[in-house]
């Protein structure tokens, strides 16, 4: 699978509890060191599932210039298309009885990378965090822009605006969007449009099936500005995540 997905780019644990579950990691921006992981020790979190920590290879390449690329590919457009049959191929290879649920979680780029992913695996559950919606309105994502992908023409417009992406793909992921009330910039720029988007879709496509969810808090609990949670929160809200995909597919195979 190494010529699909880069595997230095990949973490995967407990491989054998797939069946399980499993939790995909996607990371904020930084390179501390490369690749970049982020939350990869946050496994043990869910000893009973399988637990998958990604870093973006783009960033292996921009490294000098950028310290988030979200993905981006010049060639490809996305590298997040790769992982998801690099996805697909490791289920094949790890679940024999039952398709597992799957849940992509991650904070500001990990939180683009999330919905986008939902989007492309059908009957996936995105927990995204202060997430980028429209990677022309974030000052980082506009940079990557500039860098990566030049004048690339308008079919990239999947990769860069996740309303685009799910009208292309018809349907609307299941996505719990958790923002802090004090991030304005991004509930204002990115949530707030991506929710009147899908409200619009929605009314016109109803989908019962759909998971959606947002969440705009403020508490001792939750950090002030763009920031990520505690992994208590996090596990809180993957495990309830878990716990709704279970609802889906009963309510399916019913």
């Amino acid at each position: 699978m190494q010529d699909i997905f880069p595997s230095e780019c990949i973490k995967v644990f407990r491989p054998h509890l797939a069946e399980n579950g499993i939790v995909v990691s996607l990371p904020s921006i930084g390179k501390k060191y490369l690749p970049y992981f982020t939350r990869a020790m946050w496994h043990d979190l869910f000893p009973d599932k399988c637990y998958i920590s990604c870093a973006d290879p783009s960033l292996l390449k921009y490294k000098d210039t950028l310290n988030g690329a979200w993905f981006l590919d010049n060639e490809k457009g996305s590298w997040l298309k790769n992982l998801a049959a690099w996805l697909s191929l490791f289920i094949k290879s790890n679940v024999k009885n039952k398709k597992p649920s799957i849940i992509f979680a991650g904070s500001s780029m990990g939180g683009y990378a999330s919905i986008y992913l939902a989007n492309l695996v059908e009957g996936s559950f995105a927990f995204a965090e202060c997430p980028q919606t429209n990677l022309y309105n974030y000052p980082g994502s506009n940079l990557a822009i500039e860098h990566i992908l030049h004048d690339i023409d308008s079919r990239a417009e999947e990769h860069l605006n996740l309303i685009c992406l799910f009208n292309k793909q018809k349907r609307i992921p299941n996505v719990h969007i958790f923002t802090p009330a004090t991030d304005v910039h991004h509930f204002g720029n990115h949530v707030a449009p991506y929710v009147r988007a899908v409200g619009n879709y929605l009314k016109k496509q109803s989908n019962n099936a759909v998971y959606f969810k947002v969440t705009v808090e403020h508490s001792s609990q939750v950090p002030v500005g763009h920031a990520p949670i505690s992994k208590t929160l996090f596990k809180e809200h993957i495990e309830h995540l878990f716990f709704e995909s279970s609802k889906q597919t009963d309510s399916t195979t019913n």
